[in-house]
């Protein structure tokens, strides 16, 4: 333990946690050439990237474990995918890297994914909205399978609205090119430089040239402050050629070409000042490959250099290399130290250097930079998780990161999950299962209401006799579990009734609270039917405070402090989801026997919803009002609708947050609806009988639907389940002879016979609070809208006979959110 404080200690200092870089961006560039770097190598790396991050704080080297996942997903992106899903979900909750490796991987690694899981994979990220992504998507437009094209265009289009800040909203010209000529829409265009704007330094006036006059050191000075021009050059190759002695050729060879300083700086026939394959022209490049900078403290960074002379002759440039560079690391004014041997090692295996004496250049930094940390913490890879993952292919990988990123717990991340795995269930069923069979060995790590989205999705998605073998025994060993939705959907999946074991169970019990009445209720609807069979849930409220208490402490990274706002977390619906499910179970158990088929009992959750909303994500129609233009409460005739582009808009809502930065936040609702009858008065709530349910539009309850109004809405504010929505009323559907399209990952549309969409619903969520890096996302503006065909709105009217239409609109505020 002495020794170890000891090293710990030593390890503190100038850039001394800078040393890892050496390693660490060299392995890559050295794999490459040599291929004998296996994956452990690797994994040791990150181990001393963990070292740096838990031990010191700078800024310099917090971004380690990002920039080694991406030197190792170079060579090795299989093996990289694999640590990212293994890291993901044994992590509990978000991690900056994590989600920074994930971000990157989506950028900078887009070929190892097929289109369609490309994007299927963006879905769990609602902030993946950058300029590489924006343009990779509009690259693959025409890739993405049929089913998902229109969405994906849709999605496309609500990329440059992500951000608040006007600045991160702008694009390069090529991709505002292809913007428009792909979705035809304008974007703003980035601010910057011109390419053609000369960058070249000016450091002050030159001396005078021709040189046949000047002393060696007015030269010198002259070179210490001024990189040459081009038409100085052939006055210097001259006065280089007449000098005589050569410790002089040789420092005013090494001062020109450190004079450019940075490479971006170096023109083009600065290499080449001298013949060919001469001795000043071996050392000209030589010392450009040593003195050029990239700007960022790299030196021996541009590597052309060195091949050109080594190209000419190996032996002679590998020894003025050695002699440069023992002037170089002897120059007490020189500052930019960093990446020497690691420059050196990726320009040798560039070069194709003998592996023995590039692979012992490479072990010896190894041993160096490892004794120079501290010892490692506890980063080793969890063999079960990523053991786990070995023979699965490519689509399954997708499958299984899909499922991990669960743990990221994040509402509108998990409402993306949930929407890319029920495609996929969908689509192409045979992909879940090895995942689903892997994450369930892990079930310890996932969430019990994680578990009931899984198996949900296999419920209402894939017939039961689909099911392998395999999966259907490993559910029936964990049957019963504690958990009563959990129990009914596994029983679901076999034609017999599973045998339920007897367990010792302890059901823990809390103070009734005067909130029993009525508080589940109140996070969701359908916790209403338990009020039918079980009464009062006493203790329910005390439950979830306890509950709520420990989610908010050990969850404060969701919490974002610079603007005083939390990012809505799933774990805070698995708080509910365990009282009802667990606390209730033995109950809700007994009463489904009493039903048959044994069933739900309404606890299921609202996916087809979740699917809708996330399936009808576009841009917020421009043409809607602002909340300043809303009235507390206001009336209007019908008779002028909001139009546009052929669409009447039926009713919208959109929840505002608003406030200064750094201070509380506010949140403001505005909506306006369609309702017929007499002037509704303040108070009075027009709105269909029923609420919204996918589920409602089917036929057998269509014919049913009796006259209503023409607007139903949907507002849960479960972190799980948690909607906003609005559409017309089955009764209308059924009046105008309309039917519900099916695929609702493309959205929520009634059609007609031909199948014209006559009726379209619209979510939006636009410029977020937060980042990837925070692992947050809360956003300003979030809204949705029902339209119909502006041709069918007097039919819609005439359904309704002498009625008079009016529009109700209405702006409440809440403080302090």
């Amino acid at each position: 333990m002495f020794a170890d404080g000891i090293q710990a200690m030593a390890a503190y200092g100038y850039r001394k946690d800078r040393t890892l870089s050496e390693i660490l961006f060299c392995s890559a560039s050295y794999q490459k050439s040599y291929g004998t770097l296996d994956a452990s190598w690797f994994f040791n790396l990150y181990e001393l990237a963990m070292t740096v991050v838990t031990h010191t704080d700078g800024k310099s080297t917090s971004s380690y474990p990002v920039e080694w996942f991406n030197e190792f997903a170079d060579v090795y992106p299989r093996e990289a995918l694999k640590f990212l899903i293994s890291e993901t979900l044994e992590n509990n909750g978000a991690r900056w890297h994590q989600e920074e490796q994930f971000i990157d991987m989506l950028e900078k690694f887009q070929s190892t994914y097929s289109p369609t899981n490309w994007y299927l994979l963006c879905r769990s990220l609602p902030l993946a909205s950058s300029e590489v992504i924006l343009r990779h998507g509009l690259a693959i437009l025409d890739l993405v399978e049929d089913g998902l094209r229109e969405n994906f265009k849709m999605w496309l289009d609500t990329i440059p609205s992500k951000h608040i800040k006007e600045a991160e909203n702008d694009f390069s010209a090529g991709v505002v090119k292809e913007f428009e000529l792909r979705l035809g829409r304008s974007l703003q265009l980035k601010s910057g430089k011109n390419d053609l704007e000369d960058n070249q330094p000016t450091r002050g006036l030159a001396i005078a040239f021709p040189l046949s006059n000047a002393s060696l050191d007015e030269v010198s000075a002259h070179l210490e402050l001024h990189p040459l021009k081009a038409d100085q050059r052939a006055d210097f190759e001259g006065y280089v050629y007449k000098l005589r002695n050569d410790d002089d050729k040789k420092r005013i060879i090494r001062l020109a070409a450190a004079a450019f300083k940075y490479g971006r700086d170096a023109p083009e026939w600065m290499s080449n000042v001298f013949v060919k394959g001469s001795e000043e022209w071996m050392r000209l490049n030589i010392s450009l490959f040593v003195n050029l900078t990239d700007g960022w403290y790299h030196s021996l960074h541009y590597t052309d250099y060195l091949k050109n002379a080594y190209q000419v002759d190996g032996q002679r440039a590998i020894s003025i290399l050695h002699e440069e560079l023992s002037f170089l690391l002897s120059d007490k004014n020189y500052d930019f130290s960093d990446l020497i041997s690691c420059n050196l090692i990726k320009a040798f295996s560039e070069l194709g250097l003998s592996e023995k004496v590039v692979g012992e250049l490479i072990r010896q930094v190894y041993a160096l930079v490892e004794r120079r940390l501290p010892h490692p913490p506890n980063a080793k890879i969890n063999a079960s998780i990523y053991g786990g993952l070995e023979s699965f292919t490519d689509d399954e990988l997708v499958v299984a990161l899909l499922i991990a990123r669960l743990k990221t717990f994040t509402t509108e991340k998990t409402q993306g999950i949930i929407w890319s795995l029920s495609y996929i269930a969908r689509t192409r069923p045979h992909l879940l299962f090895r995942p689903y069979q892997w994450a369930f060995l892990q079930e310890k790590l996932l969430l019990p209401i994680h578990k009931a989205i899984l198996l949900q999705v296999l419920h209402d998605y894939i017939d039961s006799d689909k099911i392998p073998d395999y999966f259907v025994e490993l559910l029936l060993r964990r049957y019963p579990t504690d958990y009563f939705l959990e129990n009914q959907i596994i029983k679901s999946f076999f034609e017999f009734e599973p045998i339920s074991i007897d367990k010792p169970r302890i059901r823990l019990t809390y103070p009734s609270h005067a909130y029993d009445r009525g508080f589940m209720e109140y996070i969701h609807p359908k916790y209403r039917i338990l009020s039918k069979y079980l009464g009062v849930l006493h203790g329910s409220f005390r439950a979830y405070e306890h509950k709520r208490d420990i989610i908010s402490e050990e969850f404060g990274q969701y919490y974002m402090r610079s603007e005083k706002l939390m990012t809505p977390i799933v774990p805070l619906a698995n708080a509910p989801y365990e009282i009802i499910n667990n606390l209730w179970c033995e109950e809700l158990t007994n009463i489904s026997r009493n039903t048959y088929p044994p069933d739900t009992l309404g606890l299921d959750l609202y996916l087809p919803e979740l699917i809708i909303q996330i399936g009808t994500l576009c841009k917020r129609p421009p043409y809607l009002p602002k909340s300043e233009e809303i009235p507390e409460y206001g009336t209007f005739d019908a008779s002028a609708p909001v139009e546009r582009d052929g669409w009447v808009v039926l009713a919208w809502k959109e929840v505002e947050i608003y406030g200064d930065d750094f201070k509380s936040k506010g949140r403001r609702t505005i909506s306006s609806h369609l309702t017929f009858g007499g002037k509704p008065v303040k108070g009075q709530f027009r709105f269909a009988k029923y609420l919204f349910r996918a589920s409602y539009y089917r036929e057998a309850v269509i014919t049913k639907a009796q006259s209503d109004e023409p607007i139903c809405e949907l507002n849960i504010i479960d972190k799980l389940e948690y909607c906003n929505l609005l559409f017309v009323s089955p009764w209308i559907i059924s009046q105008l002879g309309l039917e519900v399209a099916q695929d609702f990952h493309n959205g929520f549309q009634a059609v007609d016979n031909t199948g014209e969409v006559i009726v379209r619903l619209m979510t939006w969520r636009e410029q977020y609070f937060g980042g990837i890096s925070d692992c947050t996302e809360v956003p300003r503006l979030e809204g949705t809208a029902v339209v119909l065909k502006a041709t069918w709105y007097d039919r819609l009217k005439s359904i309704y006979g002498n009625k008079t239409a009016w529009f109700v609109q209405s702006k409440s505020e809440l403080e302090d959110v």
